[in-house]
């Protein structure tokens, strides 16, 4: 497929300026939310090819087949990072999206003239988040890991037909400082082919706190890319920084999580040794 065939009508040259001026004015922090992202076909194929094992809830299971499981009171999500070993379809998607045509069209609309991909694909790709799975709020990681970079953009598309909105799942956006989310300012509803574009910094708040309450064998699909660039600052995070919400009714145990996991990822020890009344809901 060619480069405009792939996309719906965002991507044509009549619409950046547009998209760039919403971008610059959305509140709490730079976005835009995109329906109809991919073109019906490709869209419809990357949801039919999505390779979760639907009723599998033995987290070992998902390991073999090369999920990475995340299995504590803050985050109950898989994410699968080898773009190479999935369908056709992801990796003509994930071409386009790495394309030098997708990257101009994102630096225009995002007002970052050095942005790039990244080639090491970290924390990005597919991401399943299953029935009464949850991601705390937080911030992004700033410095890449590997290669020094600075993350600037999120690009995360859905990929769930018949949605409901009762079951949750929505992306929500905070308002808030370098410390904290103080006030939700957005919800975005996760649904089948829209695309959330967002600028990544020390103050944009995001996830989803809230327990998804979508019916067993169904589950919340999302492609995630993110895009950087070289470092503005001299300092930065090189992990996630987990907070919950100000009103939040949060023990001290569930905080010195968020703290151990802004350092580092959880381990079975840590929530037995901070939260031992924890049961496990999404993979029992």
């Amino acid at each position: 497929m060619s480069f405009p065939s792939i996309f719906g009508t965002w991507a044509t040259e009549d619409r950046l300026n547009a998209l760039q001026t919403e971008f610059a004015q959305a509140q709490p922090f730079p976005h835009i939310v995109i329906d109809d992202f991919f073109n019906a076909e490709l869209a419809h194929a990357l949801e039919n090819e999505f390779p979760i094992q639907q009723g599998e809830s033995n987290k070992e299971v998902w390991q073999s087949l090369g999920w990475h499981v995340y299995d504590n009171p803050i985050e109950g999500k898989l994410a699968f990072d080898r773009i190479q070993a999935l369908d056709k379809c992801f990796q003509t998607a994930w071409s386009a999206l790495e394309s030098p045509d997708t990257v101009a069209r994102l630096r225009k609309i995002t007002g970052i003239p050095d942005l790039e991909t990244d080639p090491y694909v970290h924390g990005a790709g597919l991401h399943y988040h299953p029935t009464h799975g949850r991601l705390e709020l937080h911030l992004d990681y700033s410095i890449h890991p590997i290669s020094g970079m600075e993350r600037r953009i999120n690009l995360i598309v859905y990929l769930n037909s018949n949605w409901r909105q009762e079951w949750g799942g929505d992306l929500q956006l905070w308002e808030g400082d370098a410390q904290q989310p103080k006030k939700l300012a957005q919800r975005i509803m996760p649904l089948f082919n829209r695309a959330v574009l967002f600028r990544t910094s020390d103050i944009s708040w995001h996830g989803m706190p809230d327990d998804l309450q979508c019916p067993h064998n169904t589950g919340r699909k999302s492609l995630a890319i993110y895009f950087v660039s070289p470092p503005t600052a001299t300092e930065g995070r090189p992990k996630a920084s987990f907070r919950p919400h100000a009103d939040s009714m949060t023990s001290e145990n569930y905080l010195e999580l968020c703290k151990i996991r802004s350092e580092r990822r959880l381990t079975p020890e840590d929530v037995s040794q901070h939260m031992p009344e924890w049961i496990p809901r999404w993979f029992p």
